[in-house]
């Protein structure tokens, strides 16, 4: 009777370890220019662009049966003043679980322009962002993530 009773408690436990992990991705790939602003309001409480960035990013959420919501942010952008002089790059990931627990990050500056598909355009004629083909998507994702594996 024992035996029974521990041979069920040692198949109840294992089931329970075996049970497999659902995880549901979601994951955008985007080019896009745009404003970014200074650290110091102006006279008026405003603050004033400073110039723009052209960013390639891959932003992915998970979702997890057993560890709940978790997201990543891989982006590697290009700053530029108004006078679209180039300043410099950051390669950065940060990673998120539920909300807003903050969990990991990591960012490199660069010299050198290392955005690809991002429009040459200044920050005063915004539009919609370009809608990258599957194979731009595959090209910019795979860029970014070479430029990320490197930050290790």
């Amino acid at each position: 009777m024992i035996n029974i009773f521990i041979v069920s408690l040692i198949t109840l436990f294992l089931a329970g370890c075996s049970s497999s992990e659902s995880v549901e991705v979601v994951e955008h790939v985007e080019v896009f220019t745009m404003d970014y602003l200074g650290d110091t309001p102006n006279s008026d409480g405003f603050f004033e662009p400073k110039g723009y960035r052209k960013v390639n990013s891959v932003l992915r959420y998970e979702t997890s049966s057993r560890s709940g919501m978790t997201t990543k942010l891989y982006e590697v952008a290009d700053y530029y003043n108004n006078d679209g002089v180039y300043i410099n790059s950051s390669v950065k990931y940060e990673m998120f679980r539920g909300s807003s627990n903050f969990e990991d990050s990591k960012e490199k500056m660069e010299f050198d322009p290392l955005t690809i598909l991002a429009e040459d355009r200044p920050p005063e004629s915004p539009e919609p962002s370009k809608e990258l083909s599957e194979d731009e998507k595959k090209l910019v994702k795979e860029h970014v993530l070479k430029l990320i594996n490197a930050l290790d």
